[in-house]
């Protein structure tokens, strides 16, 4: 990857506190049932790709839905 010119997009589901559509909600219980994790917000998204090397240059989300597009490049 090149900084400034390489990026990373990535399609999840992004939980936001009390607006959750009903689908995020039932994703985020079924992890959690499966196997013991949990869908993130912005924050642990954050915090995940700080650990890469990267960080979170764009933020794309549709309107009453969870699902984001993530774009990431080199911190």
């Amino acid at each position: 990857m090149q900084k400034g010119k390489s990026k990373i997009l990535l399609h999840e589901l992004v939980m936001y506190d009390r607006t959750n559509p009903t689908e995020a909600t039932w994703m985020d219980m079924t992890m959690f049932a499966a196997f013991g994790s949990e869908e993130r917000d912005l924050g642990k998204w954050q915090d995940l790709v700080k650990e890469a090397g990267l960080q979170i240059t764009g933020h794309f989300c549709s309107d009453g839905t969870a699902h984001s597009i993530l774009e990431l490049g080199l911190a």
